[in-house]
């Protein structure tokens, strides 16, 4: 069994091409994405159908916090930016 992976930021340059790594270098590990839209999250699902979805932003909390309990790693690829 692989490690569960919890991680934001997938969407981006630099998160993108982790997701694309862990993928390919370790595709048993479970791994959920927090992603912002329906949009976004469609773009991560039609390239890994295997990826978990979460629907939020870097203000959903109580979200991040709950599946960071849930994860194994915790990868934080997501600009420090918060809308107010």
């Amino acid at each position: 069994m692989g490690l569960i992976i919890s991680s934001t930021g997938t969407t981006g340059y630099i998160g993108g091409d982790a997701l694309y790594l862990f993928n390919e270098v370790h595709p048993e590990w479970e791994i959920t994405c927090l992603v912002r839209n329906s949009d976004k999250g469609a773009k991560v699902a039609k390239q890994y159908s295997k990826v978990r979805l979460v629907y939020g932003d870097l203000d959903a909390v109580d979200l991040i916090e709950e599946e960071a309990k849930n994860a194994d790693v915790v990868f934080r690829m997501s600009q420090n930016t918060i809308s107010p």
